[in-house]
């Protein structure tokens, strides 16, 4: 009877640690905004956007565990700290979808808030600014590289 009750709890305990370490990308899709300002210095606009590359950059409150996934394979899986004097990360993602035939889907899953957000990269914006504040998630696609003072 012990070895039975003792296969049940080993076999519960694996299934939770698997469960763990299972993640997907999101099922919904977010609108993404444009940044459309035409207030830049030029040495700040990406020359040839219609590459189909996109680099990532987080701003504003992130400190976990990422997974990001293009389409449904995941591409990096990294620690992702903002700088709280400059409101963005250090670390940033680059994707490059060229071998892509439709554009895929990028997903960004934050391992310890269990939180996630989907969205497709637009031909013509190089960078994605993602925001995370209070559970709320923004996405702005630009060529404007930003700096941070």
């Amino acid at each position: 009877m012990k070895y039975i009750i003792f296969q049940f709890l080993l076999a519960i305990a694996f299934q939770a640690c698997i469960a763990q370490n299972k993640t997907t990308p999101c099922k919904d899709t977010f609108e993404v905004d444009i940044d459309n300002t035409g207030l830049y210095e030029n040495a700040s606009l990406i020359k040839d956007s219609m590459q189909k590359k996109l680099e990532i950059v987080f701003e504003m409150d992130f400190n976990d565990s990422i997974y990001i996934y293009c389409g449904t394979k995941i591409i990096q899986h990294k620690k992702i700290e903002t700088n709280k004097p400059l409101g963005v990360s250090r670390e940033t993602v680059k994707i490059d979808y060229s071998n892509y035939k439709d554009t895929p889907r990028i997903s960004i899953f934050l391992k310890k808030k269990n939180d996630c957000i989907s969205f497709f990269p637009k031909r013509g914006k190089r960078m994605a600014y993602i925001n995370h504040i209070n559970g709320a998630w923004s996405v702005e696609l630009s060529n404007i590289i930003r700096e941070y003072r």
